[in-house]
């Protein structure tokens, strides 16, 4: 019990971080219709390459996605847990590499 209470608690602490600390404007993250719009023409890869990513780090649950413009291009902002332990990451939108985060 004690595990997933402290599970929920490190997941809420870090997603309240994404949006203060990442200071993304809303304005610059794609609705999903675009997100799937960028997929189709290819200058995104399709989130099935991040979570294998995300995966071979251990972080297998995936709490919170959204694709933003980043400085080079588009990047995944990711908040997955592993465990208790909660993480935000930056993914590359091009290459699905991980750029940040864990």
């Amino acid at each position: 019990m004690f595990d997933a209470a402290r599970a929920a608690l490190l997941s809420l602490c870090v997603l309240a971080g994404t949006f203060v600390v990442s200071g993304t404007a809303e304005a610059a993250c794609l609705s999903d219709q675009q997100r799937l719009q960028a997929i189709q023409s290819g200058q995104l890869v399709s989130f099935s390459s991040v979570q294998s990513a995300l995966a071979s780090r251990g972080y297998t649950q995936i709490q919170s996605v959204r694709v933003c413009q980043g400085g080079s291009g588009y990047v995944y902002e990711v908040v997955a847990v592993s465990g208790s332990r909660a993480a935000r990451f930056v993914v590359d939108g091009r290459s699905g590499r991980i750029l940040s985060g864990g």
